[in-house]
C-alpha cells in the first residue's frame, strides 16, 4: 500500500508544485528573460541594420553604355539616370554612382563587386578580389552554441535557487509541514520538489535552445539540451542538499552560498579536466560529450538529495 500511495502521490505533488511555479510571475520572468533578451537584441539589431541599409539603387550617367546598364541590372541592382553624380552621392539618394569610368560609392564591401564589373567591362588588366562571403547559418552555429551554453549556466544557478527556495518558502508558510504529515515517506516531498524544478527548468531551457537555433543556429543543439537538462537536475539537487533547516524568515544566505559554490566547483571540472567532466553533470556543459551519462548522474544526485532531505526532515 505504501508504494501504491507513493506512485499516486509523487506525480500529483509534482504537478501541484509545477502549477505553483507557473503562477508566480517572477519565476516566469526569470525563465523567459534570458532567451527573450538575447533573441530580442539580435532581432532589434537586424531591424535597425535593415532600416539603415541603403537600397540597391545605383546612379548612372545619361551617356552610360546600355550594355553596361544591362549588366548592372543582371547583377540585381536598380539603375537610375542621375545627371549630377556627385550631388546624388552627397544627398545619399543612392549608394553608388558611375559614368563607366569613374566610380563614387559609400565604402561598403559591395562596392568591390561593382568596381570589378566596371573594370571587366572596360577591359582593365586586373580586378578587385571577390567579396568575402557573408557568414552562413552553419558559420553562426558555434556562436549560437556559446550563447546557449551561457544560458545553461544561468539556468543551472536558477536550479540551486529553486531547490533551496521551494523548501524554505514551504517551510515558512506551513505547507511543507502539512506534506510531511501525510502517510508518505518524507523523501517523496523532496523528490517532488526535485522533479518539479528540474522539469520546469528543462522545458524552458529546451525552448531557449530551440529559439536560438531557429534564429541563428546552434551547433549540436540536441546534445546541448541534454547537458542543460543534466545541469538543471544536478543544480536543483545541490540546492536540496544544502538547504538544511533554513527558511526564508531565518535566512538562507549561507546554504545558498554553499549550493552556488558547489555548482561552480562542478562546472570548473569541465574546464580543467574535460575528459572527466564529460561524465559529470554541470561539468559536462563545458565539454563536447553527448550528455546521456550526465543525465543519469543528475538522476542519481536527485535520489541522493531526496534521501538527504528525508533524513533532515525526520530530525526537524
Amino acid at each position: 500500500m505504501t508504494w501504491r500511495r507513493v506512485v499516486l502521490a509523487l506525480p500529483l505533488l509534482t504537478a501541484v508544485l509545477i502549477r505553483r511555479f507557473l503562477r508566480e510571475g517572477f519565476v516566469l520572468r526569470s525563465l523567459l528573460w534570458p532567451a527573450a533578451l538575447t533573441v530580442g537584441t539580435l532581432l532589434a539589431t537586424l531591424l535597425v541594420f535593415s532600416n539603415l541599409r541603403q537600397s540597391d539603387t545605383i546612379g548612372v550617367s545619361p551617356d552610360l553604355q546600355p550594355a553596361l546598364v544591362d549588366r548592372l541590372t543582371d547583377e540585381g541592382w536598380t539603375t537610375v539616370v542621375t545627371p549630377d553624380l556627385a550631388s546624388a552621392m552627397k544627398k545619399r539618394r543612392v549608394w553608388a554612382t558611375t559614368d563607366g569610368v569613374q566610380l563614387w560609392h559609400d565604402g561598403s564591401p559591395r562596392a568591390r563587386r561593382l568596381e570589378s564589373i566596371l573594370r571587366q567591362h572596360a577591359g582593365a588588366p586586373w580586378r578587385p578580389a571577390e567579396q568575402i562571403r557573408l557568414p552562413s547559418r552553419s558559420d553562426a552555429a558555434p556562436q549560437g552554441a556559446l550563447f546557449t551554453t551561457l544560458v545553461a549556466v544561468m539556468f543551472a544557478l536558477y536550479g540551486v535557487v529553486f531547490g533551496l527556495g521551494m523548501v524554505a518558502r514551504d517551510r515558512d508558510d506551513g505547507s511543507l509541514e502539512a506534506e510531511l504529515s501525510l502517510p508518505l515517506p518524507h523523501w517523496v516531498a523532496g523528490a517532488s520538489r526535485w522533479l518539479a524544478s528540474t522539469l520546469v527548468l528543462s522545458v524552458f531551457f529546451a525552448f531557449s535552445v530551440l529559439l536560438f537555433d531557429a534564429v541563428i543556429g546552434v551547433k549540436r543543439a540536441p546534445e546541448l539540451i541534454r547537458h542543460g537538462i543534466a545541469s538543471c537536475g544536478a543544480a536543483t539537487a545541490l540546492g536540496l542538499i544544502s538547504v538544511g533547516r533554513a527558511g526564508l524568515k531565518q535566512g538562507f544566505s549561507g546554504p545558498l552560498a554553499g549550493g552556488l559554490t558547489a555548482a561552480m566547483a562542478l562546472m570548473s571540472i569541465g574546464w580543467a579536466q574535460p575528459g572527466v567532466g564529460t561524465y559529470v553533470p554541470l561539468a559536462s556543459l563545458l565539454t563536447s560529450g553527448d550528455g546521456w551519462i550526465p543525465m543519469g548522474g543528475s538522476l542519481v544526485l536527485g535520489i541522493v538529495a531526496s534521501l538527504v532531505f528525508s533524513k533532515r526532515s525526520a530530525r526537524s
